[in-house]
């Protein structure tokens, strides 16, 4: 028999299973009723059948027969089963590579949506930095009328002392504080308040541009995020010459407060300030609550000390004041026109006075927050919370 199989008719596979079917191991069955001598003929001269039907014909080789045909029937389950396992696995790739495309479909959905939200979080951001400028510029306004209202309502009286003759543009006016700002601890002693011309008192020095622009804003809301967050057991009241509780401090290491690291810092070494004085290793955040009443005049270091720092050529200690809102002022004494100069400081710049320069805080209608460091010398240290009252004369 030949190597290759040759297929049988479905005529001829039909009767062989009927023949097997039926038990017969004789040729009587041709001449049943399903089939015809002509039937017969056309399949026996067919060329593709004769090998198979000689077999079929011959019942001494139908044994051989069957079983080639059972062969080639295991042969033809193997090669189906074999592409049933092909197109499985290639089913399940497919599918594999669907819900990688699926996933990766995910993944740069998942990213455009955090693109998105990041636009809109910087846009909100922008639009609230511009609102606080807005509204910063707008109360600076409407405290500068308020405080024009508050001087014309209190009796203002000129000193009986004659204007200086050298400097005629500056103006000695008493203010009695009347109302709301009335403090009865405090007398305050005459009050120069220089014009827009620079003027400071003796002392002080004004560094204009420490901060500017987003990053004053920022800086600032930074802050008062950290005043919010602040525990109440950090956020201490200053009670040294202050008449109440609205005036906090928060003490911060100087190299871990980023507006003392990047910007006060570096504007102290750019303009000297550092030059003969230790490098401040804390600061504090100051703020004054609505309602905070002026403080009594005070020294932050001893005078008496500090003046001992000056002999052999040694420099004095010194405070500074970095603005972040409009209001921020200092009232500092002159003792060469013997009262209060009114020192305000913008948003952005940084006040420095010596050691032995009397000062106070000023009162507040809003909240305000600034930054104050401590500029110590060899053999004159600051004592830590500590002021030393001006008794008034």
């Amino acid at each position: 028999m030949a190597s290759k199989p040759s297929p049988l008719t479905k005529g001829a596979r039909k009767s062989r299973s009927k023949c097997v079917a039926n038990g017969s191991g004789g040729l009587k069955w041709m001449s049943t009723t399903q089939w015809d001598r002509k039937d017969w003929s056309d399949m026996m001269n067919h060329q593709d059948n004769k090998e198979d039907m000689t077999l079929f014909m011959n019942p001494a080789l139908l044994d051989k027969s069957l079983a080639a045909d059972v062969k080639v029937e295991d042969t033809t389950i193997a090669a189906a089963a074999a592409q049933a396992q092909i197109a499985a696995l290639q089913a399940a790739l497919a599918s594999q590579q669907r819900q990688a495309a699926a996933q990766e479909e995910e993944k740069l959905l998942l990213q455009m949506e955090l693109l998105t939200v990041a636009d809109a979080a910087e846009a909100k951001a922008q639009n609230l930095r511009e609102a606080y400028e807005q509204a910063a510029a707008e109360a600076a306004a409407a405290r500068e009328q308020a405080e024009q209202a508050v001087r014309e309502a209190q009796q203002v009286q000129p000193v009986a002392q004659p204007m200086d003759a050298e400097r005629p543009e500056i103006a000695l006016v008493r203010l009695k504080l009347r109302g709301r700002f009335y403090d009865p601890n405090y007398h305050p002693k005459p009050v120069i308040i220089p014009l827009a011309d620079g003027w400071l008192p003796r002392g002080c020095k004004m560094l204009h541009g420490v901060l500017h622009g987003h990053k004053l804003t920022n800086q600032l809301l930074k802050l008062m995020q950290l005043m919010e967050e602040a525990p109440a057991e950090e956020k201490k009241a200053i009670r040294s010459g202050q008449p109440d509780l609205r005036r906090k401090q928060l003490k911060k290491e100087a190299a871990e407060l980023e507006i003392c690291r990047q910007f006060m810092l570096p504007a102290l070494e750019e303009a000297g300030e550092l030059a003969g004085r230790l490098l401040p290793t804390e600061c504090n955040v100051i703020q004054s609550e609505p309602g905070c009443k002026i403080q009594r005049r005070h020294y932050d270091y001893t005078p008496e000390r500090v003046q001992l720092c000056t002999k052999g050529g040694g420099r004095k200690p010194a405070s500074a004041i970095l603005a972040l809102e409009p209001g921020t002022r200092v009232a500092v004494y002159d003792e060469e026109r013997g009262g209060d100069v009114l020192v305000e400081i913008p948003p952005g710049s940084m006040l420095i006075f010596d050691g032995d320069v009397a000062h106070n805080g000023m009162w507040y209608t809003r909240s305000n927050t600034r930054v104050h460091l401590y500029l110590d010398v060899e053999g004159c240290l600051r004592e830590e919370d500590t002021v030393w009252l001006v008794k008034h004369q």
